[in-house]
């Protein structure tokens, strides 16, 4: 569907913007930012906003000081817009794609977990928590069924996460639609 619940944008934006400053757990500034199943760009144009136009950046692409990558399964979601507010954009299985990328200041994965069968879930929680400290993730507490959508099999709804299998990886609250936030780190 290319597109997530709107519920954890309250949050993201108050991480973004503690984030201009120094952080608790290193000395420099969120610069280094990767978006896990970036779907429409949605995720990458609130980060751009908060990490360049908040920290008195221009809007020009030449002025921006941070780095947002994307990584998509689904190559047909990628258009023209997505590549003007990313850096780059790695298509393919982010199980396979992620091992190959350097650490981030700030992973971001909002309604993707849920695609994965349970095995390949904790498998990526264990790589995004190896990636970064600081890390975003939402999954709905109660999916719906969902399969295959336009033809996008990485879109059918394969597992359910618990809030207590989550909270081995961090801070876990649950959104006013049912949809749990998983923070680690400073978020």
């Amino acid at each position: 569907m290319a597109t997530s619940s709107y519920s954890y944008l309250e949050k993201l934006g108050e991480y973004l913007v503690r984030s201009r400053g120094k952080r608790k757990s290193k000395t420099k500034l969120t610069k280094k930012v990767l978006d896990i199943g970036l779907g429409f760009g949605k995720n990458g144009y609130i980060i751009r906003e908060y990490l360049e136009l908040w920290r008195g950046n221009d809007v020009s692409p030449s002025t921006w000081k941070s780095t947002i990558h994307g990584i998509e399964a689904y190559r047909p979601y990628i258009h023209s817009w997505q590549r003007d507010i990313y850096d780059e954009v790695f298509i393919g299985n982010a199980l396979t794609v992620l091992p190959r990328l350097p650490n981030y200041d700030f992973i971001i994965m909002t309604d993707v977990l849920e695609h994965f069968e349970k095995e390949d879930g904790f498998k990526m929680l264990d790589l995004i928590k190896e990636k970064s400290n600081d890390f975003f993730i939402t999954t709905p507490q109660n999916p719906s069924k969902q399969g295959a959508v336009n033809g996008n099999e990485y879109e059918r709804h394969r597992s359910v996460f618990t809030i207590e299998e989550l909270q081995q990886y961090g801070v876990v609250d649950v959104q006013s639609d049912g949809i749990l936030l998983l923070r680690g780190g400073d978020v």
